[in-house]
Parts: structure tokens; C-alpha cells; sequence
């Protein structure tokens, strides 16, 4: 057999069957006669069948490069698919079991060649030819069918032990895609009620093997009979856009072509939300709505909304009730059906529909409900008549439960004149809004005139009834004339023994007042405490209250009453709050044993009832105000002070304010003083000062010049400022995103000085004190009103003011270490406490001394104050001092210092009878020292003391006292300059002294002595000598002679003085005393002088003598 060449043989292809979706081919892979000849399996080298530039499909024969396969009848062909989307299926014409001949698939899909991917299929051998061949089927994928088709086979051709005939191509005519028809839809109202009828159709010349269509993307397809086929869908509310997709099945490869179109179904919104509603008048009420959203640009239009109503469920016999327009805009519809004109009673049923398709579908699309009707016109069923303050009747009244209130329906009112026979004075119709209220009101002009009223309701439609008319019930309805009552006020505490009570009237008729109280709070009747008669030529009037409870806030009643034909007429009441704040006092002094007085002692009071205080407590939306144009209004200086406990630090906290001019607050945890544009800051933190307390006090101070802020009494920060007084009519506020409870707030319009401040800033006041403009200690306050307690002489400033809100605590308050009721010991022992109020019959106070570690006798004592028992004197005696004794001497010597007062911690010492303590002539002490360290300091006008006078212990330190003490001895080391001449002649005595221009023209041995007049003392314990120099005049200098000295001798029982030689002049330090002048000039007696009393006890102002030099001349 001849060979045969495997490139000789030719690859076909066919596009007959391209309606059942697949080309098939025809290749030669195989030739085994003589050198065997097959398609290598690598990348370059395999088989490949490509269709427009993508290949489909790769296969080869030979196992490996230049490797055939065995000789045998048949041989394999190996395959894989390059794309998913490509079927390809390859015939085989030998079969095994389980491996039969056919159309065999390839399963195995790689974009390159890869060993082992692959499907194998057997083939026989053309034994004429001994090339075998293999038919390849490729299924299209849709987006083939659609194109024309470029279609070539390649391959390379391994001739085994020879030359290889390398690549082999083979191009094929191009293949004119398919043709597959687009769709056509239409639609029309279908027969079957809220129905489209959609219309598909195809054209199927084309003779594929199905045509199937689904609608918006379903996955059930329908088959087109002859190309067409008609679907029914459901009316929608909005513009609907519908789908539909025919599918072009292509027969054996199952490939199909799918098209797609689509078709705008037009909205036609129905109505919904269909509701009954039967009206007060009895009409009916129909609503619905209809969708108006979504409709697109050609909704159905053009026709009406439909209603009919009838007695029956079938609606047979049903009419026309409305024909309302639609309106693709308009939502909501509504219409009253005139039901309550018919009387209609029982069940009634109403449906509605759209007319564009009421000849198409009757009323099968449409909406229906049904409503019970029952139509009972309203009447009166209750009336009642009040005559009013101000001679007007109200009528009231009350309707039947009847559900229909026709239009045009009225309410008449009949009056009737009783007094003047019954006679029917008028009919009187109320209006709309006085039916709607069910209140009228009618004036009666004719005075002592007994009335009555009747009443009933006509029905505005003829189908019902009038009522018939109804008595209103009242009694008294006789009109009188009666003035009106205002401007009530009560005294708040003003009074220690009563409460007045005045009102105003406006001079109309009034015969008698009515005065009731009842205790504030209690909610309790009011009971009568008196009356008042009333006068024509009066207008203001009085009640005091006599019988109130001390310290009880009562709420007082007025009532003016009036008389006409045995009708008694009262006034609108009038509501006032007062009460009476009954105060006593207690005084006392407060010495050591021996009477001295001890100053700077605190005496304070605890008791157990609540008039020891209260607070207001404020959240940060609340603030208290008082509307008092005048209060901080252009005050030159001020002072305002405050206890204050804030829940927190931070913020901005208004404590107290006047918007406009000042305010202080804490800010961001420090205290803040606002005048006009200046701003004071503390230095102290105010979570400092919350250690150990919940309140601290602030003082704020303005003067002309300078702010002050001070912290629980103590000066803390100040500031210099240029402010003239700020005028505002502004109201003055308490608190302002505020938390926490502030109390005892002041008003000054001074500057409080230091002192002042210090001494009142933890104890109450009495609220008459000068300069005090507002005092709130909120301990007398209502739920609404707080009251200003300052009052200069007997006029009250009555600053009173609102809480707003805020309420009140008696037990968030400063402590009784920070305020109370307190007094100080002045210098002499003495003390005093005022304005202490109580409560009812009377409080008990515990009166309680303290001071440092001091212990008094008794510790405390209890006092009633009450009534007849307001003042108490009550005396303490400190038992916590010693006695201190001991002489005052001149330095040096013995002389006693008489006169001479101590100060303990620089306070002077008393005595039992309130004088200072002091020397006695003998120059003796005794004073008591309170226990504990002490500066104990001696004291005398213009004298000086050794150790300035204090008693030091030994290290020169301030002594403990802890027990009696002396006799100790102190010296004063006061001295004066004595100076003085002896000369003699005029000439000598005009010379100005201390300037050594005299001569001492008399003796030599000139001395003189000064001896102090009580001989028992020494002047000088240890004899001494001082020599003194004098001036040196401005003509000389220090030199021979110059300056001129004498000498001084101290001895126990005299000073002696010796002048200076020359001029005759001396100088001398001695006590300031009173002593005998004895001059002892040798050959001289009766010297001018000898035996006077020198008295230098006051002579501490330094004299001055000038002598001017001019020249060298001498100028006097």
C-alpha cells in the first residue's frame, strides 16, 4: 500500500446545521502507513479550531513530540475546550464497554495546553487511506450566533523518524450570522376586571426549534404559539415598566438567544383607604385616598371617582351619591354625605370606583364599607344659672348624648323677671362659640331683681324637633351692686406681737369685709378671725391680727360683702400672705474670777426648733426674682454678700445678680466679682472651700475705686477700678445655671468695712442696721415668695421677691459654726444679741460662751423667750485664767510706775468694774491671763519698756499660762532729757540755752540734785556716773574744750547734775517723775529755784532753741 501523506488530507467544515447552533468539522489526525504521522500535544504544536481570532477547541494524536501511538485499528484523539461558553463534542467510532460509540463530549477545559487535561476519544482508521479522521461539533455560544464568523483549523504535523511536515492551516469561508427577530408588545384594558392585556409577538420564519417568553425576568417560560401569545396583568397604582423576554431555542446544542423588550404600563390608581365616618351633625363623612407618587408622565386620566350608597350589602337600588374629579395631584378626597338632612338610621353601605373603565368592568374594581347610622339631634339635658360678682349671669349647660348636631342648630335662652310676675323679659340666641363652650353670659342691668332662665335647642333642619324649654337651675340670681377689693398686703414680720392685714377698695358699694386666715400650707377651710365695717369716704383699710401663732406664715382671705333683698353678695376674694416674727434679747458679760473682763468671747445660740433657718435650693434652669427697679440702681458703692453651697465648681454660676451693673458667681472653680466692664477674680479655688463644709460665704465689695472679694470674712482678692455708679431698672436675680442652695443674702449700699465684715458674716442680723437696703434669709418664705426682712427706722424696704421654681430646705444651711445667732464680748466683758425670734408660744434657746480652750462657768445656760419673757441677761465667768501679779520700777532703781495698763494679745486688761487695769502708785499689777500661750504686754503712753515690755519666759518667748504667775518686776526705761543753766545776771538768761554761749560767772563745784519725793525708793540701785556731751555750735569744731561736757551722777537717793565749768550749762537723762530741785553753788544762797518741784510726768514733747552764726558775728 502506498504511503500516504497526513498534510495531504484536507480539513473540512460545515455551517449546515447553524440553526441547531454548531458547525462541524472533519480533520485528519492520524496516518500510520509507513513513517506514522500525528499532532504533537504541546501549546505551539496541537490541533486548534479558532473562530473569530479565539480559539474554541485544542486536540492531538501523538502522546508526546516525535512518540506515535501503537499500530492498531483505531486510534485516539485527545481534546480540551478553551472556553466555558463553547460546547464541543467529537464522534466516536470505536467502542468498548463502557465506552460505546457516539457523540462523546469534552468535559476538559484549559486556556493552554496542560498535560493530563483532556478527554480521549477512539477512532477508527480509514483503512483505504490509513489516515483516520475525526468529526468535531462545536456548539455556539450566543454571542456567536450574532456575528459573522471568521473561521480556521491549525495544527502541526510530527512525522516519526522523518522530517516533519510542520504547521497546516486551513481557512474556511466566513459564515453570515443568524437573524433573530426583536419582539413587539402591546397592551389594552383586558376583559377581566383591574386587568392590562399585554400582547407578544415574534416573528418565527426563521424556523428555529422553540420560541419561549417570560415576564420581568421570571424564571417560568411560556412557548409563543405561532409566534404569539397574551398575558393578563394586574392594574397598577403607579407607572409600571414590564419585561419581556423571548427566548430563540437552537435545537442540538440546546443554545438559545434571548431577547429582551420592554412596554410602560400606564398607572391607574384606585382609591384607598376608604373610611365612613358619621359627623356630630349627623352627616356623613367619606374619605379616601389615591396614590399620587410614581405615576410617570401618562397616567390614566380624564374621568371621575364614583360613589353610591345603599340600604343593602348587594347595593341593589344603590344611587349616585358624587362624582369627583380625579386628580393625579391630590392625594386625600374627601365629601360629606348630607345623611343627617334624611334622618338615616341602621346600616348603609357605599363603594367607589374610577369611571374610565365603568363600562368595561361595572364595579368589579372597586372599594366598599359600610356604617352604622344612628341620627339623634343633641339636646339640653342639664342647666345651671350663677350670678356673678360683677351682676352677670353665667348659664351653663350640659347636652344628651344625642350624635347629630344639624347646621343652623341654636341654643335659646329665655330670661324670666320673677320679681315683676315671671313675665319673659327676653329670648337671646348664643352664638357658635358659646354653643361650643356651653356657657353664656347675660348682663343684668335692673339691681334687686330676682331672675330665672330657661333653655333648649332648635334643631337648623325641619326633620327634627324643638326641644322643649328647660328651667336652668340657680337660686339667688338677684343682681347687686358691690364695689371691688384689691391691693391686699400683710405685714411680713414687721411686728413682734401682731400681723396687719390692708386693702384697697374702689369706693363702690360694700357694706362689710370678711378677714379669714388659715396656717399657710395646711390646706385647710379658711376660718373667719374678724370683720370690718365699711365706709362711704373710705377706700383703704386695716385689720391687725393679734391671735396669730409666732413665727407661722398664715395666708389671709378678704371677702367684701353686700346686702340687696335678703341677698348677701360677696366680692371676688383677695389673697395675701403674712405673719408676725416676735423677737427677744439676751444680754450679759462675760469676766475672769477676779472681774476682768474677757473680750473676744462668742456667744452663741442653738435651739431645737426650726427657726434656726432656711435656704433656697436651685437647679441650673431656675432663678429667684425680685422686681425692685430702685434696688442696685446708681449706688455709688456697694456690698453684697451671700452663704452658698454649690453642687459643683465648674460652669458659670450666677449666685446673685443685676444685669447690667454687678454680679457675682463662681466661674470654671474660682469666684468672679462683675461691676459694669470690671472683673474681679479670687485667688482661693472654690473646691477648696467644700472640704469640710457644703456653704462658704462670699462677700463683693465696690467702692469708688477699688473691688474686694472676700471668703468667709477674710479679705481674698481685690482690684483697682474706674466706675461711675451704673444706672438699670433691671430686676436684681438669685441664681442663673445655678445647682445648689444659696442663703442669708445682703444688700448694701456702703462699702462694709473690714471689721464689719468680719464681725457679721457668720451670725444674723436684725435687719435694721444702716446702709442695709435687702436682707433675705429666707427662714419666712412660701412656696412662691420669699421676703426681704430690712428696714430702716419703722419703714421696711420690702424688696420681696419670687422663687420661680425654686424651692426651700431647712436642712441644706450653713452650720451653727458658720451662722447663728450670735454675740462677741467687747473690751469690757460685755455682749448682747438682738431680734431673737420664736416660734409660738416660745423657744428655748441654749446660750453658749466659747473662745479658744477657754472653759466658762456654767458651760451653757437654756433661756425661754416668749411672750412676757423676751429679755434675759445672762453673765458667764471664765474659769480658764490665771493671776498675774507684780511691780512696774524705772530701770535701775525702785521707783514705782503708776498708771501703767497691759494688753493680752492686745486687748487691755479690765477690771470687775469695767476699768482698765493699771499700777497702782506703788507701781503693783494684778491681771488675769487667759489659759495658753499669750503676748502679756505692759503699756503707758509715751514710755518704753525693757523687753518692750512683755512677759517672756526665759527663752524670751511668749509664756504658756498654765497656772498663777508672780510677783514678777518690770522695768521702764523711759528717760527725758532735762537740760538747764546756772549763771548769773540777765545777760546770762537771755542766752539761748543748749548752745554753750553763757559763762558761768558764779562758783566753781556748782552741782545740781534732784531728789525724787518719796524717799523709800531708789533712784539708782548701783551708783553711777554719765558724762554728756552738748551741742557743738556750727562756728566750732571738735577740738580743744569743744564740745562741752558735764557730769551726771545716779545714786541711791538722788541724780546730781554738775554744769559745765565754763558756760554754766548741763544736761541730764532722768525719769519722767516729780522731784525737789536743791542747786548747790558754794558762797550762794538763795538760788532762784532751790527747793521747787520739778514735774517732767508729761514733758515728752522735744523742744528746739536756734542760734544762727553770721560772719563769726554773733546774731541773736
Amino acid at each position: 500500500m502506498a504511503h500516504a501523506q497526513l498534510d495531504q488530507a484536507e480539513s473540512t467544515m460545515s455551517s449546515a446545521n447553524l440553526k441547531q447552533g454548531y458547525l462541524e468539522f472533519t480533520i485528519p489526525f492520524y496516518e500510520s502507513s509507513g513513517y506514522d504521522e500525528g499532532i504533537p500535544p504541546t501549546d505551539s504544536k496541537a490541533g486548534k479550531i479558532t473562530i473569530n481570532g479565539t480559539t474554541v477547541c485544542r486536540f492531538w494524536s501523538f502522546p508526546a513530540d516525535g512518540v506515535p501511538q501503537p499500530t492498531a485499528e483505531w486510534y485516539w484523539i485527545r481534546a480540551h475546550r478553551t472556553r466555558n461558553d463553547v460546547s464541543v463534542y467529537i464522534e466516536q467510532t470505536y467502542g468498548e464497554l463502557g465506552n460505546p460509540t457516539g457523540w462523546k463530549p469534552i468535559f476538559q477545559v484549559a486556556s493552554s495546553y496542560t498535560a493530563g487535561r483532556y478527554d480521549q476519544v477512539n477512532i477508527l482508521e480509514n483503512k483505504t487511506k490509513s489516515i483516520s479522521y475525526a468529526n468535531i461539533r462545536v456548539c455556539l455560544p450566543e454571542s456567536m450566533l450574532e456575528e459573522d464568523l471568521s473561521v480556521k483549523v491549525t495544527y502541526y504535523i510530527d512525522v516519526n523518524n522523518a522530517t516533519d511536515s510542520g504547521d497546516q492551516t486551513f481557512p474556511f469561508t466566513t459564515v453570515p450570522k443568524l437573524s433573530f427577530d426583536m419582539p413587539s408588545l402591546t397592551y389594552d384594558f383586558a376583559n377581566a376586571a383591574g386587568k392590562y392585556s399585554l400582547k407578544v409577538n415574534t416573528n418565527t420564519s426563521a424556523g428555529y426549534a422553540r420560541y419561549l417568553f417570560s415576564i420581568d425576568g421570571g424564571s417560568t417560560y411560556s412557548e409563543l404559539i405561532n409566534g404569539a401569545a397574551t398575558v393578563e396583568l394586574p392594574i397598577p397604582d403607579k407607572e409600571s415598566t414590564r419585561t419581556v423576554n423571548v427566548v430563540y431555542t437552537l435545537g442540538e446544542c440546546n443554545t438559545s438567544v434571548e431577547k429582551t423588550r420592554t412596554i410602560v404600563l400606564p398607572a391607574y390608581p384606585q382609591a384607598t383607604n376608604f373610611a365612613l365616618q358619621q359627623l356630630s351633625n349627623g352627616n356623613t363623612s367619606i374619605s379616601w385616598k389615591s396614590n399620587i407618587t410614581g405615576l410617570g408622565s401618562d397616567p390614566v386620566v380624564g374621568d371621575k371617582f364614583e360613589i353610591q350608597r345603599a340600604d343593602n350589602s348587594s347595593f341593589t337600588g344603590a344611587i349616585t351619591i358624587a362624582e369627583i374629579d380625579y386628580d393625579k395631584s391630590k392625594a386625600s378626597y374627601s365629601y360629606i354625605d348630607n345623611t343627617s338632612e334624611l334622618n338615616l338610621n341602621g346600616t348603609y353601605y357605599y363603594r367607589i370606583r374610577r369611571t374610565k373603565t365603568a363600562q368595561q368592568w361595572g364595579w368589579g374594581l372597586s372599594t366598599s364599607k359600610n356604617i352604622a347610622l344612628k341620627c339623634t339631634h343633641k339636646q339640653v339635658a342639664t342647666a345651671s344659672a350663677t350670678l356673678n360678682n360683677n351682676n352677670e349671669v353665667t348659664i351653663t349647660w350640659n347636652y344628651t348624648n344625642g350624635n347629630v348636631w344639624t347646621d343652623g342648630s341654636e341654643v335659646i335662652i329665655e330670661r324670666y323677671n320673677v320679681t315683676n310676675g315671671g313675665v319673659k323679659e327676653e329670648s337671646m340666641v348664643a352664638t357658635p362659640a358659646q354653643i361650643q363652650a356651653q356657657k353664656f353670659t347675660d348682663v343684668l342691668m335692673k339691681m334687686c331683681n330676682e331672675y330665672l332662665y330657661k333653655i333648649y335647642v332648635k334643631p337648623g333642619v325641619a326633620a327634627y324637633k324643638a326641644q322643649e324649654p328647660m328651667s336652668a337651675q340657680g337660686k339667688d340670681l338677684t343682681p347687686i351692686a358691690i364695689g371691688k377689693v384689691f391691693s391686699a398686703n400683710a405685714s411680713k414680720g414687721y411686728y413682734s406681737d401682731r400681723t396687719e392685714i390692708t386693702w384697697n377698695t374702689d369706693g363702690g358699694p360694700i357694706d362689710l369685709f370678711a378677714i379669714k386666715s388659715r396656717l399657710y400650707g395646711s390646706n385647710s377651710a379658711f376660718k373667719q378671725i374678724g370683720t370690718v365695717n365699711a365706709s362711704s369716704v373710705s377706700t383703704l383699710y386695716q385689720y391687725v391680727d393679734e391671735k396669730s401663732n409666732a413665727g407661722e406664715i398664715y395666708e389671709y382671705q378678704i371677702i367684701g360683702l353686700a346686702q340687696c333683698a335678703n341677698v348677701t353678695k360677696s366680692t371676688d376674694s383677695l389673697y395675701t400672705y403674712g405673719f408676725r416674727t416676735p423677737t427677744g434679747d439676751i444680754y450679759g458679760r462675760i469676766t475672769f474670777e477676779n472681774g476682768q473682763a474677757v473680750p473676744d468671747v462668742e456667744v452663741r445660740l442653738e435651739s431645737e426648733n426650726s427657726v434656726m433657718g432656711k435656704s433656697i435650693v436651685l437647679n441650673a434652669a431656675q432663678k429667684a426674682i425680685v422686681p425692685h427697679a430702685n434696688l442696685l440702681h446708681n449706688y455709688a458703692e456697694f456690698t453684697l454678700q451671700a452663704w452658698v453651697a454649690p453642687d459643683a465648681s465648674a460652669g458659670n454660676q450666677t449666685i446673685l445678680a443685676k444685669p447690667g451693673v454687678c454680679q457675682i458667681a463662681i466661674k470654671d472653680n474660682y469666684a468672679e466679682f462683675i461691676y459694669g466692664a470690671e472683673t474681679l477674680v479670687s485667688h482661693t479655688k472654690i473646691d477648696e472651700l467644700l472640704g469640710g463644709s457644703d456653704f462658704f460665704h462670699i462677700t463683693a465689695k465696690a467702692t469708688a475705686d477699688t473691688l474686694y472679694i472676700y471668703i468667709n470674712g477674710e479679705i481674698d482678692s481685690k482690684k483697682s477700678i474706674a466706675v461711675a455708679p451704673i444706672s438699670s431698672t433691671a430686676n436684681v436675680e438669685i441664681g442663673g445655671n445655678f445647682a445648689g442652695a444659696i442663703d442669708e443674702v445682703r444688700i448694701w449700699n456702703k462699702a462694709l468695712s473690714d471689721s464689719e465684715i468680719q464681725r457679721d458674716f457668720n451670725r444674723y442680723i436684725t435687719g435694721g442696721e444702716a446702709h442695709l437696703m435687702a436682707y433675705w434669709t429666707f427662714n419666712h418664705a412660701t412656696e412662691e415668695e420669699f421676703y426681704d426682712v430690712s428696714y430702716s427706722n419703722t419703714t421696711y424696704n420690702e424688696n420681696h421677691g419670687f422663687l420661680q421654681g425654686a424651692t426651700l430646705s431647712s436642712t441644706a444651711i450653713p452650720s451653727l459654726t458658720q451662722l447663728s445667732y450670735k454675740g462677741v464680748t467687747t473690751a469690757d466683758g460685755s455682749y448682747s444679741i438682738r431680734a431673737i425670734p420664736y416660734m409660738g408660744n416660745g423657744s428655748a434657746y441654749t446660750v453658749i460662751p466659747k473662745k479658744g480652750i477657754h472653759t466658762f462657768e456654767s458651760s451653757q445656760e437654756v433661756r425661754f423667750i416668749g411672750a412676757g419673757s423676751q429679755s434675759h441677761t445672762v453673765n458667764f465667768t471664765d474659769k480658764s485664767s490665771f493671776k498675774v501679779t507684780g511691780f512696774i520700777a524705772y530701770e535701775g532703781g525702785t521707783i514705782p510706775v503708776e498708771g501703767v495698763m497691759f494688753k493680752v494679745d492686745g486687748i487691755f486688761c479690765m477690771n470687775s468694774n469695767g476699768t482698765l487695769a493699771m499700777t497702782d502708785h506703788t507701781g503693783a499689777f494684778e491681771i488675769r491671763v487667759p489659759v495658753g500661750t499669750h503676748e502679756v504686754r505692759a503699756e503707758k503712753v509715751n514710755h518704753t519698756f525693757v523687753n518692750d515690755g512683755k512677759i517672756t519666759d526665759s527663752n524670751g518667748n511668749d509664756r504658756n499660762y498654765q497656772d498663777d504667775l508672780g510677783p514678777l518686776t518690770l522695768y521702764d526705761n523711759t528717760t527725758i532729757k532735762y537740760i538747764g543753766r546756772v549763771a548769773g545776771g540777765t545777760q546770762q538768761e537771755e542766752y539761748v540755752l543748749g548752745h554753750s554761749l553763757s559763762k558761768n560767772n558764779l562758783a566753781d563745784s556748782i552741782y545740781v540734785e534732784l531728789l525724787y519725793k518719796n524717799p523709800a525708793y531708789m533712784v539708782s540701785s548701783t551708783p553711777r556716773t554719765d558724762t554728756k556731751i552738748h551741742a557743738l555750735p556750727s562756728n566750732k569744731s571738735v577740738g580743744k574744750n569743744w564740745p562741752k561736757t558735764n557730769r551726771v551722777e545716779y545714786t541711791e537717793t538722788s541724780i546730781k547734775i554738775y554744769p559745765n565749768e565754763e558756760t554754766g550749762e548741763f544736761i541730764a537723762d532722768v525719769f519722767p517723775e516729780i522731784y525737789t530741785i536743791k542747786v548747790h553753788v558754794p558762797g550762794h544762797e538763795n538760788i532762784p529755784g532751790d527747793g521747787e518741784d520739778l514735774n517732767v510726768t508729761q514733758s515728752f514733747t522735744e523742744q528746739v532753741e536756734t542760734y544762727e552764726y553770721t560772719d563769726s558775728v554773733e546774731v541773736d
